[in-house]
C-alpha cells in the first residue's frame, strides 16, 4: 500500500499526476516499473537512505544501471551535478555503467545535453521524465492500480429478460427465504454464472418459486452485469431459450 493516499486520475489524454504522489510513492513507483522494464537484480537503495545517489539500481545486458528518482516542479543541472558527483565517489567497482533519471516532469532538451556533458558520456545518461515516463508507467495496468487512483469504470446497460417487473415493497413474507437465498449465493465463487432457481430454490408448483427467484433478481441487480430468464418446461423449450439468450 502507498504511504499517502493515491492521487486521483481523471481521466482523458492527461499525464499521471506524479508530482501529486508522497515523494516516498514516487521513488516506490520507479523501484516497481524498473523491475518491469526488462532489469534484473533490482534494488532500492534510496528506501534507507544513505545510497550515494542511488535510488535504484539494476542490472541490464550485464551493465549496471543506476535511477535517480526526482518527485520535483523542475529540474536542472546543478541538481544532477549533486547526484553525479554523489555517484563519482562511489568506490569504481560500484560506479554505474548507466544513469537514468526518472523525473516527474518534462525536462528541457538544453538541460539534457548539460547533464549529460557533466557525466561525461551523452550515450549512457537518460531520461524517463514527463510524457516518456507517463507511457511507460501506463504500459502496466499493475503499477497504476498501486499508485493511482483509477477512474470508476464506466457502467455498462444491464442485460435483463426478467418475466415481470420487482413487487418492491408490495413483496412481503418472504425476507428469511432470501436472506437464506443470499447466503448460498454468495458462497458462489466469483466470476462464475449463478442459477438462482433448481437446488437454491424448490418446492411444489404455485408457491411462489419464480416469484421468489425474480424478486431477489432485482433486489441485487447490482451484483451482476446482466439478469437472464430461462423457463424450464420441456427439454425443447429449454433448448430454446437457451438458444435465444
Amino acid at each position: 500500500m502507498a504511504t499517502h493516499p493515491k492521487p486521483p486520475i481523471t481521466g482523458g489524454s492527461h499525464t499521471l499526476p506524479f508530482e501529486k504522489l508522497a515523494p516516498g510513492d514516487f521513488e516506490r513507483l520507479c523501484f516497481w516499473l524498473v523491475q518491469r522494464e526488462g532489469c534484473s537484480r533490482v534494488e532500492h537503495l534510496g528506501e534507507a537512505g544513505s545510497e550515494g545517489g542511488r535510488d535504484v539500481v539494476a542490472w541490464k545486458d550485464g551493465r549496471r544501471f543506476v535511477f535517480q528518482c526526482k518527485r520535483v516542479r523542475a529540474f536542472n543541472t546543478s541538481q544532477a551535478r549533486k547526484e553525479i558527483e554523489k555517484l563519482r565517489r562511489l568506490p569504481i567497482a560500484d560506479q554505474p555503467h548507466e544513469l537514468v533519471f526518472v523525473v516527474a516532469r518534462a525536462v528541457r532538451a538544453d538541460t539534457r545535453d548539460a547533464i549529460r556533458k557533466i557525466w561525461g558520456d551523452e550515450a549512457t545518461c537518460h531520461f524517463w521524465s514527463g510524457n516518456e515516463l507517463d507511457e511507460r508507467v501506463k504500459r502496466h495496468p499493475d503499477v497504476l492500480e498501486e499508485f493511482f487512483q483509477l477512474p470508476p469504470e464506466p457502467r455498462t446497460a444491464l442485460r435483463c429478460n426478467l418475466p415481470f417487473a420487482s413487487l418492491g415493497s408490495l413483496f412481503q413474507g418472504r425476507e428469511e427465504m432470501i436472506t437464506t437465498l443470499r447466503e448460498k449465493l454468495t458462497q458462489t465463487p466469483s466470476g462464475r454464472a449463478t442459477a438462482i432457481a433448481g437446488k437454491a430454490v424448490h418446492g411444489l408448483g404455485g408457491v411462489g418459486k419464480t416469484r421468489l427467484a425474480v424478486e431477489y433478481a432485482w433486489r441485487y441487480a447490482a451484483d451482476y452485469t446482466a439478469l437472464l430468464f430461462v423457463g424450464a418446461g420441456s427439454p425443447a423449450d429449454l433448448r430454446r431459450n437457451l438458444a435465444a439468450l
